[in-house]
């Protein structure tokens, strides 16, 4: 008997790190899908899909034509994949536009986004939170899950066609409710980065306006001057630094005597 090999400490501390991390991020997709208002589980969210639709098997054995109903099957499956592509396609839209909008305020966050005001500055300060969680969704959207693929094996390849194809068709059937149900999950982390989205890009797009129609250009200027007055340090660097005495001069020749001055007379005394 074969003893199974140990685990490193190495190895411990990978997965440690790996499942934690994939607590903290399931633990802020689940917040955000509860402040949307759905009502997804957190076992759902860890597992990655939905269990809202059942399987169960057909029984076919009076089946009159087994051709149809496996194309129809097959038919069901290629829309499903057909549907994870689109859902896929927006998402992949949505990063990309979330990704530039920060990237734009970043930008024009040192002059358009100057705000005076503390409640504008906590609104801006939101809206960027809420940038940041639509990347975490996204990113949470485009990891690896499970998925079901086609795949016949030994004991299927020794049946008869007609059992084969009773075989697929409850197979087909069965990959169609795993990728519909991973595609309705898919959806909804979709719709709650949608969210996310649109209500930052409204609390951006009116902190924007309202900065820009009350606040003059002036007013700006008159606050800088008024800080760079009262900032020594900026007039210090200014006039630079005082620099040492020079050297006394020689001393210069001595000029020519004026003139004697004339005395004042004594103004005769009055009786």
């Amino acid at each position: 008997m074969t003893s199974k090999p140990k685990t490193s400490l190495l190895q411990k501390f990978l997965d440690a790190f790996y499942y934690t991390r994939k607590w903290i991020v399931a633990s802020l997709v689940y917040l955000s899908l509860r402040l949307y208002g759905s009502e997804t589980t957190f076992s759902s969210l860890w597992s990655g899909t939905f269990n809202s639709a059942k399987h169960s098997d057909l029984n076919l054995d009076q089946a009159k034509d087994l051709d149809t109903l496996l194309d129809e099957s097959q038919e069901s499956l290629n829309k499903a994949d057909v549907r994870r592509s689109v859902v896929t396609n927006k998402c992949n839209v949505l990063f990309t536009l979330s990704s530039l909008l920060l990237g734009i305020i970043g930008v024009l966050m040192p002059k358009a986004f100057a705000f005076s005001h503390t409640w504008m500055k906590v609104l801006f300060f939101l809206a960027m939170l809420a940038f940041v969680n639509v990347v975490v969704l996204l990113v949470f959207f485009f990891g690896v899950g499970s998925e079901m693929k086609v795949n016949i094996s030994q004991a299927q390849a020794n049946l008869n066609a007609d059992d084969l194809k009773k075989s697929l068709i409850n197979l087909y059937r069965k990959c169609n409710t795993a990728a519909e149900n991973r595609t309705d999950f898919l959806v909804e982390i979709y719709k709650v980065a949608q969210f996310f989205f649109l209500s930052a890009f409204t609390i951006v797009a009116l902190l924007f306006a309202v900065n820009f129609f009350t606040q003059s250009p002036d007013d700006d200027m008159k606050d800088v001057l008024k800080r760079l007055r009262g900032n020594t340090t900026f007039i210090e660097s200014i006039r630079g630094e005082k620099g040492d005495s020079g050297p006394q001069g020689e001393q210069g020749e001595k000029g020519d005597k004026g003139d004697s001055g004339i005395a004042p007379t004594n103004s005769p005394a009055t009786h």
